[in-house]
């Protein structure tokens, strides 16, 4: 509830206008029900249950990081193609969907196999999180896993993960050396 009051207010604030926080705060509170109306209902519609894709999305983030230089013919992201998908023209970027259906489109009426191991996952990386124990690189890694929010979006992520990893470790045994 937050994060639409805030955006509405600043929106506010930047566009000058005060007297617009209002339908500004009213946009953003909207916006759930907008993207499932513009997108999930048309990708659900489109997939249907011939056209699964059998864990495609997870194989097209996992080889995001090779550079297209090397790989011309790298597939594009699966955003880009569940927006040709549903027949969408618009410039620039593609639609996602929802945790629940991103996996149905991928694996089928099997999907809710993914989530429950999906959310035993999650489950188990909350427990890295709040134990201190834990070094904290893994404590890092989880956090990392959790805010990305998705399978597709954290396995598509890997590379600013590894980037991350890299320059803290980086960082760490430069400190150690001083």
């Amino acid at each position: 509830m937050a994060i639409p009051l805030a955006a509405g207010t600043l929106q506010g604030i930047r566009g000058g206008d005060l007297t617009l926080i209002a339908s500004h705060i009213a946009v953003f509170f909207s916006y759930p029900i907008v993207l499932y109306q513009a997108n999930s209902i048309p990708i659900m519609n489109s997939v249907g249950t011939e056209s699964i894709f059998w864990g495609e999305e997870y194989y097209v983030g996992l080889v995001k990081i090779i550079p297209r230089f090397l790989w011309p013919n790298k597939p594009l992201a699966f955003d880009y193609k569940l927006k040709e998908l549903v027949g969408y023209d618009f410039d620039g970027g593609g639609i996602y969907t929802t945790l629940s259906n991103d996996l149905y489109i991928n694996f089928g009426y099997s999907y809710f196999i993914f989530y429950i191991l999906w959310l035993l996952f999650v489950h188990y990386i909350y427990g890295i999180i709040i134990d201190s124990k834990r070094n904290y690189y893994s404590r890092i890694i989880a956090l990392f896993i959790i805010l990305m929010g998705g399978i597709a979006s954290t396995i598509g992520s890997c590379e600013i993960l590894l980037l991350f990893l890299l320059f803290m470790m980086l960082y760490y045994s430069r400190i150690k050396t001083l």
